[in-house]
């Protein structure tokens, strides 16, 4: 009986390679900040001085991605990717296993920097290396990045709780070295760098994108950066609400990929007004349902616009992605530290203000796209509209 090639051991793992890389990455990137008081207990220091190891990471992959990215723009993608796979291990592992506090947050910095470089590797190589619909190729990867935040982070302060917290750290760091191991090849002429073809500028279609997604970032985490301590009131667990917003974070990666093969910025467009109204109904009625509807009805909408957006960038930059993606990745880690921020700035005056704070963000950013939309300013949006005539 012969089997289908898709479905032989070494194509189920040149296919999980890449999402179960992400996973583990973003685990190790974002469970410290789960299991800030137990590393702070570890140390002997206080929880604001272990935190800073996140927030510097964060800082780090912000300024190193786009410079990265520019620097491996004419890279062999699997190679280069194979090899921050191995650094961002070794560093993570650093950090797990560093005897002081200094120490730690040192190490933590420098897996940032690498991060810079594996992430729109990873997300460049997903895309290239499909043979067709790249779309859902980046959406499969960037499912990693939802598993992470739906089970990884959670399991992360599990064992953190129950053992050490260096342990889901380690485990992590070892898992992206292994999975990237198998990550899939691009196939000869998967991408041209021949740049007399039309491409739009840095300081174009690319920037314009991608501070519109900064921005959808900036207004979404104005709002989840103090979510659980909003539902905290309900007489329902905050594990609940939380578990509803990653399973709903899970499902719409699931579907975005059929979603960004036309007209994606029409359709972040729509996602994005439609989370605007949720927060800011939610934020001004308050109450239990509006607890659910924050739920599902955000990370539901925030799931289908990571893919949607992605694959714009590189649909507008050409060549072999990793500029694209290093503006997805500066963009991402912008809006989370300045969402945090605005959210900060309203939320000690009503814990109901950063939901409707973030919709108003979020509706500046569905204005942008739409001025994108109608006047043709990236070379993929004219292409899906003829498309779908």
């Amino acid at each position: 009986m012969n089997v289908p090639s898709s479905f032989r051991p070494a194509a189920v793992a040149e296919q999980l390679a890449l999402p179960s890389a992400i996973f583990f990455a973003v685990t190790v990137e974002m469970a410290p900040a789960g299991s800030v008081h137990h590393i702070a207990e570890g140390f002997g220091a206080s929880v604001p001085e272990a935190a800073m190891g996140s927030a510097f990471y964060a800082v780090a992959t912000a300024l190193l991605a786009l410079p990265m990215a520019f620097i491996l723009r004419r890279s062999n993608l699997r190679r280069a990717f194979m090899a921050a796979s191995f650094a961002f291990t070794l560093m993570a592992l650093a950090s797990a296993f560093a005897p002081d506090i200094l120490i730690y947050t040192g190490f933590r910095v420098a897996n940032g920097l690498v991060h810079a470089a594996f992430f729109p590797l990873a997300l460049a190589l997903a895309a290239r290396s499909a043979r067709a619909q790249p779309e859902r190729a980046v959406a499969k990867a960037l499912m990693g990045n939802a598993l992470a935040l739906a089970l990884g982070i959670p399991a992360g302060e599990a064992m953190a709780e129950l053992a050490s917290w260096r342990l889901p750290m380690a485990v992590a760091a070892v898992g992206v070295v292994c999975s990237a191991a198998f990550a899939p090849a691009v196939p000869v002429g998967a991408f041209s760098t021949d740049k007399s073809e039309p491409r739009f500028s840095l300081s174009g279609g690319l920037v314009c994108v991608g501070t519109l997604f900064a921005l959808i970032i900036t207004g979404h985490f104005a709002f989840y950066a103090y979510f659980a301590p909003l539902v905290d009131v309900s007489s329902r667990p905050v594990a609940l609400f939380l578990a509803l917003y990653g399973a709903s974070v899970v499902l719409a990666t699931m579907v975005s990929g059929y979603l960004a093969a036309r007209a994606r910025l029409e359709r972040a467009c729509a996602i994005v007004c439609v989370e605007a109204a949720v927060l800011i109904a939610s934020g001004l009625a308050g109450g239990e349902l509006s607890f659910f509807l924050l739920a599902i009805g955000a990370g539901f909408c925030f799931g289908l616009l990571p893919t949607l957006v992605q694959t714009e960038l590189l649909e507008i930059e050409g060549g072999n992605g990793t500029l694209a993606s290093g503006i997805a990745v500066v963009a991402f880690n912008s809006g989370i530290a300045a969402g945090t921020f605005a959210g900060g700035m309203v939320e000690p005056l009503s814990m109901q203000y950063p939901p409707v704070l973030g919709g108003v963000f979020l509706l500046a950013a569905a204005f942008g796209l739409s001025v994108l939309v109608f006047s043709s300013v990236t070379h993929s949006s004219v292409f899906s509209r003829s498309s779908g005539e």
